[in-house]
């Protein structure tokens, strides 16, 4: 019998309207440009598999279950009008 602990993730994600920001008044380039910052799996949770000895079994091994682990992503994101 396997055993799978509980898994819980957090992700974070923020936006900002550049076109829309004070400072942008004298840059109309940044019209229409948006920035995002976004986290997934802040805390680097990844999910726990044993077996009734109490081994992993190789296609259980948090790396394979998650390669990525935490993700960080910055987009930059400009409409053309």
């Amino acid at each position: 019998d396997l055993r799978f602990s509980d898994l819980t993730t957090v992700g974070v994600r923020v936006f900002a309207d550049l076109g829309r920001q004070p400072f942008a008044k004298d840059r109309p380039w940044l019209r229409g440009a948006r920035v995002t910052l976004s986290v997934d799996n802040i805390f680097d949770e990844k999910q726990k598999v044993h077996a009734g000895d109490g081994t992993t079994p190789i296609p259980y091994q948090p790396d394979y279950l998650d390669p990525q682990g935490r993700v960080v992503k910055l987009a930059l994101r400009k409409l053309f009008f």
